[in-house]
């Protein structure tokens, strides 16, 4: 076995990784283009909603 084996991208755990990321990024482009986004501005945007989201459902009783 060659010393150098386990650094081949195939046996790599960060290529597939990409891969899959860009696959899912390509899933959107579609629906962001006409808007003129990207995954990653889309992301970005969706942020401050997220916080606020969490924000107003922690305000809410637990309920029993």
């Amino acid at each position: 076995m060659d010393e150098y084996e386990s650094l081949k991208l195939d046996r790599q755990l960060c290529f597939p990784l990409y891969a899959a990321a860009r696959r899912v990024t390509g899933v959107y482009t579609p629906y962001f283009k006409p808007l003129g986004l990207t995954y990653t501005q889309y992301i970005v945007f969706m942020e401050p909603c997220r916080v606020r989201m969490s924000v107003n459902m922690s305000s809410v009783p637990a309920t029993r």
